[in-house]
């Protein structure tokens, strides 16, 4: 199933009177599909109205004035099964919003959350996702496609026509969107579902407690205080010693440390603090739920989750769209497509037009004028400061030990991910787990050499960079189903050129020819997306596919619209 949603201009943020716009597309191969996406606004950039729950019984309704929040966007890929995945793709930005929170909002948002879990007023049960975030799929404009025609479709040269069929999909999707229900739990979860009754109540409740151990902790003395550090040439690390951002990107963090209030949120130190401490916390949650434990047992639906594991790459814009925050766990990436040709005006600037037009947009693509910016190198045995890392967390006669045949304990690709009990927990745990699932006893629970656990950490490196309107065109952000049969330059190449075919405007593109879609094809079919190679892709079954490439999924995301 081939899934393509677009703003298509409804991403405008009035408070700020800027547009944002995205378009996603998936590509499965596995049987069930592992990857997932996501995009959300949170805080001040949701828009409160009477579709679904988003209106005055929300738990941030009247509060996000307060609350300048952002845009979320987020490429899930899944391993061993797409439990973990489907999970930290819907429980995450509850999590982020959770942490972002402005302290002095967080007893108004706690009691809202507590007479929710009271009366189940607000939403179905079945449906109670993105308590504190806003799904971008609850746009009115919003379009689902549930074939993989549009790969086929539209050769790429952005004349493209809306049929007879595709309107009326279209007015069928948003007819349904507001009288069926199926089509309001895609908009909340997307076309994967929502969260399993029991997932779906532990969520709830973590959130509670994790917004009542901020308050107890009190303003600025949040667990990640010291976590992102700013140094005496202003350029700011995390505690693992990663670069966050050069001091030329970014105004000065606030001096006094990392309170949370809304005058230090845009601050580089802080939201990176906030992003690795919201996505450790997640994982740290869905871990302690899925252990058996003497009060509850063995729950599988929890611990089917961290039996499996996933990677994710999540890039945050905020409301102010000045500045990109990538978050990274594994070996998804985002790829900023940057356009260095002459943006002299038009015209000098008159007392009628003070601030001039800038030159019209290329009518050619020339590479020169276009770079690629892979901003999270991958968390692979290729990543040598990663690796580095690693071996710095655990003694050093296991140096040698720790990767084998270019995978984790000679096992995993990914040297951080979420979930993945396997390579995070005690093996006496680990063993006891085995014992109550039934496994026999010589089952082999835990990797060979496996001396000093955790091996494997889900806490995200985080890059920051600054948006020049006009230069910073847009986002590739996808997994790497994509980074495998495209380079970054390629990408980019193929997002400019679509933007030079619709004269700088993506907006006027049709579903059909997105510049998601357009890289899907491009990776299938090659740079003149031929037909009968795409035709072949899609034709050969799913279990011989999947020796050919993998799930596929990418969000192009256009910042400063």
């Amino acid at each position: 199933m081939l899934i393509g949603a677009s703003s298509k201009g409804s991403s405008t943020v009035s408070r700020e009177t800027k547009k944002l716009g995205f378009t996603a597309n998936q590509l499965d191969v596995n049987r069930p599909v592992e990857d997932r996406w996501s995009a959300y606004r949170l805080g001040g950039a949701m828009i409160f109205n009477d579709r679904l729950h988003f209106n005055s019984s929300h738990p941030l309704y009247g509060l996000i004035n307060d609350f300048p929040g952002g845009h979320l966007f987020t490429a899930v890929d899944g391993h061993a099964g797409h439990t973990c995945a489907h999970a930290v793709n819907l429980l995450h930005p509850d999590y982020l919003a959770a942490a972002m929170l402005p302290h002095h909002l967080i007893p108004a948002v706690l009691a809202n959350l507590e007479d929710v879990a009271a009366s189940h007023s607000y939403t179905p049960p079945a449906i109670q996702v993105c308590e504190l975030s806003q799904p971008y799929l609850t746009d009115s404009t919003a379009i689902m496609t549930t074939s993989p025609e549009p790969l086929q479709a539209a050769a790429g040269n952005g004349e493209v026509v809306k049929g007879e069929e595709e309107a009326a999909v279209e007015e069928d999707v948003n007819t349904a969107f507001l009288h069926g229900n199926q089509a309001s739990n895609w908009r909340l979860c997307g076309q994967w579902g929502g969260l399993d009754a029991q997932v779906n109540q532990r969520r709830s409740a973590n959130i509670r407690r994790l917004l009542h151990e901020r308050l107890k902790a009190g303003e600025g003395k949040d667990e990640s205080a010291g976590d992102c550090v700013m140094h005496a040439n202003g350029n700011i690390y995390d505690r693992e010693g990663f670069l966050i951002s050069e001091g030329s990107e970014l105004p000065a963090a606030n001096p006094e440390g990392s309170q949370m209030d809304c005058t230090t949120l845009s601050t580089a130190t802080t939201v990176a603090s906030i992003l690795r401490r919201g996505m450790t916390r997640l994982d740290s949650d869905i871990i302690t739920d899925g252990i058996p434990d003497t009060t509850q047992g063995l729950n599988k639906s929890l611990l089917r989750i961290v039996l499996s594991g996933c990677v994710a790459t999540s890039v945050y814009i905020p409301n102010s769209q000045d500045v990109v925050y990538v978050a990274q766990v594994g070996d998804c990436g985002a790829v900023l497509g940057r356009y260095l040709g002459d943006l002299t005006p038009e015209a000098p600037p008159t007392a009628l037009f003070p601030t001039p037009p800038t030159k019209s947009f290329p009518t050619a693509f020339k590479r020169n004028q276009w770079s690629a910016e892979f901003l999270v190198r991958s968390h692979t045995a290729h990543n040598a400061a990663d690796v580095g890392r690693l071996q710095a967390q655990h003694p050093i006669h296991e140096a040698d030990l720790l990767i084998s045949e270019d995978r984790l304990l000679g096992e995993l690709m990914p040297l951080r991910a979420f979930g993945d009990i396997r390579y995070k927990l005690p093996a006496s745990t680990l063993k006891n787990i085995a014992r109550l699932l039934g496994m026999p006893p010589n089952y082999p629970v835990c990797p060979r050499f496996y001396h000093s656990p955790p091996y494997l950490v889900p806490t995200p490196q985080v890059v920051c960079r600054k948006l020049t309107p006009g230069r910073d065109r847009f986002i590739v952000l996808a997994t790497d189903g994509l980074w495998d049969m495209l380079s970054p330059e390629e990408a980019v190449q193929v997002v400019a050129q679509h933007l030079i075919d619709y004269k700088g405007d993506p907006s006027h593109a049709g579903p059909r020819d997105t510049a998601a879609s357009r890289l899907i094809r491009t990776a299938l079919g090659g740079e003149s997306m031929d037909t009968s190679r795409i035709a072949m892709h899609l034709s050969v079954p799913a279990n011989v596919a999947r020796f050919y490439r993998d799930d596929i999924t990418v969000l192009v995301i256009y910042p400063n619209m």
